[in-house]
């Protein structure tokens, strides 16, 4: 499957063409496979990491781009390569190991989601900074409030 499209150019990348023809010598035959025909599925890859990590950060992530998410989106990027433009071409081997790249991507980018693990890095900041969806914990004063006698707390 071709995908059409280049990147806006207000869009920040995570990886490039180049480092995903590095990921898999499948793909590195830079005559074969274009920066323009990587560059769509690099825009699909984005765009997918950027809806999980806007959960908890503001997205795009700025640059410098922090290598875990560098290699988040180049993993994603190559596997979609892989199962897009090689697949249909080669054998089951080639869609298994797109799908184990997409797969083992995804899987890299719960793991920051869930754990924080940009917190605090250069150009990273989370979504809805000042506020807290961690629900807060019973009244310490000795005395309820009338909402706690309410509650029953």
């Amino acid at each position: 499957m071709k995908l059409a499209g280049s990147a806006p150019a207000s869009l920040k990348m995570y990886c490039t063409p180049e480092e995903v023809r590095g990921d898999n010598e499948l793909l590195r035959a830079d005559e074969v496979f274009s920066d323009e025909m990587i560059l769509p599925y690099i825009i699909k890859a984005q765009q997918r990491m950027d809806v999980k990590l806007a959960k908890r950060y503001v997205v795009p992530i700025s640059e410098p781009v922090p290598g875990i998410l560098q290699s988040i989106a180049v993993d994603m990027a190559a596997g979609f390569t892989l199962v897009g433009e090689i697949a249909s071409r080669l054998s089951q081997e080639v869609l298994n190991l797109g799908n184990g790249k997409i797969r083992r991507a995804e899987s890299d980018l719960a793991d920051v989601v869930r754990d924080g693990l940009l917190d605090g890095l250069p150009g990273v900041q989370l979504a809805g900074a000042g506020s807290s969806t961690t629900p807060a914990m019973a009244s310490t004063t000795p005395e309820k409030s009338p909402l706690e006698r309410a509650l029953n707390w």
